[in-house]
């Protein structure tokens, strides 16, 4: 196996890792077609960036705000559904990304608690992207936070830009 094949197996056992934790309560039928639609979904030809490999960073960088973070299991729901649905050329995709999360939220039986959490987080989110506003993916996690407004101030997107553009 090339090096570059075993680094993706790599990232690849991370992401299911993941998703087996998050989805532990889930039926396992429910939980292995959600995951094979994850999996085809982010493997598609045309991602260059929103992969598995997004994916990971995304979750380091939760591990890294575990402190911070409210609701972990959001967040990890919000990771693997925020950009599930690709295509270059549509202004649509997290609207459908959001449609894909509901039903599998239907379909799984996650707390109502979560998806409207959820559903609050991808509106805000097409609305940034809608307008333009910068540093989208550093954003992300503001939504999950104790006190949101620590990613809001300049000292933090100065202090973390660099970072954050290796991050995502």
């Amino acid at each position: 196996m090339s090096e570059m094949a075993s680094d993706e197996a790599d990232v690849n056992a991370y992401v299911h890792q993941k998703w087996l934790e998050l989805t532990a309560g889930v039926e396992a039928s429910i939980k292995e077609k959600w995951w094979n639609t994850l999996k085809s979904r982010y493997a598609e030809d045309i991602r260059k960036y929103h992969t598995f490999l997004h994916l990971k960073r995304m979750f380091q960088h939760m591990e890294s705000l575990s402190n911070e973070i409210q609701n972990k299991d959001a967040v990890s729901y919000a990771i693997f559904f925020h950009d599930v649905v690709y295509d270059a050329h549509s202004q649509e995709n997290e609207e459908q990304s959001i449609k894909l999360y509901n039903e599998f939220a239907s379909e799984s039986g996650i707390s109502d608690n979560i998806r409207n959490i959820l559903n609050r987080f991808e509106k805000n989110i097409v609305s940034c992207q809608k307008t333009n506003t910068t540093f989208y993916d550093q954003r992300f996690f503001n939504c999950f936070c104790k006190y949101p407004t620590f990613m809001q101030h300049r000292h933090f997107e100065k202090s973390t830009k660099s970072k954050l553009e290796v991050i995502y």
